[in-house]
């Protein structure tokens, strides 16, 4: 039996990111006009974090059949990264999907606070670059969280290459 989000829940979630994909590294608007004068396109996703019903990815048989289906365990992406989450559950972990839906809703309040398209550009090209920081291995490992200095100079080595001055100016999302 699987544990699916009420259409409230689904709405929760893309209103929370302003029905943008949750992936820091798209955030593709995933909701836009149709052909017809009251046609909606909607092309996002309210994806499971843990799987919906046993046997799916992420599967946690500790949580409840509400929590599986609460707001807590969903994140809202478009139909590229729902595919590729659950394609690669190694990768696409727990913590790092918390991440992209905390992530995400901090982008939305900037969407709505930020005065110029350009501050807002250079607020989420920072907001990346970060991303990008804590999804190396020193941050991912339990022995290198613990401290040593030389293992983060090692994992940090080719941010350090990049002249952080350029990040704001790149136009192409890559790090």
């Amino acid at each position: 039996m699987r544990d699916d989000f009420s259409q409230r829940t689904k709405d929760l979630l893309a209103n929370r990111v302003g029905w943008k994909c949750s992936n820091p590294n798209c955030r593709k608007a995933t909701r836009g006009a149709g052909t017809g004068k009251e046609n909606i396109i909607n092309i996002g996703i309210a994806s499971h974090i843990t799987a919906a019903s046993k046997g799916g990815p992420r599967y946690d048989e500790n949580i409840t059949s509400q929590e599986r289906a609460s707001a807590e365990n969903g994140i809202w992406l478009c139909q590229s990264c729902s595919k590729l989450i659950d394609s690669d559950v190694n990768r696409y972990t727990i913590a790092k999907l918390k991440k992209w839906k905390e992530i995400s809703e901090q982008m939305a309040v900037l969407d709505l606070e930020e005065a110029t398209a350009e501050e807002q550009h250079e607020d989420k090209e920072l907001i990346k670059f970060f991303v990008q920081c804590f999804d190396r291995p020193a941050f991912q490992d339990r022995i290198y969280q613990e401290g040593r200095m030389e293992d983060f100079d090692r994992s940090s080595r080719p941010l350090k290459e990049t002249n952080p001055e350029d990040i704001s100016r790149r136009k192409n999302g890559r790090f």
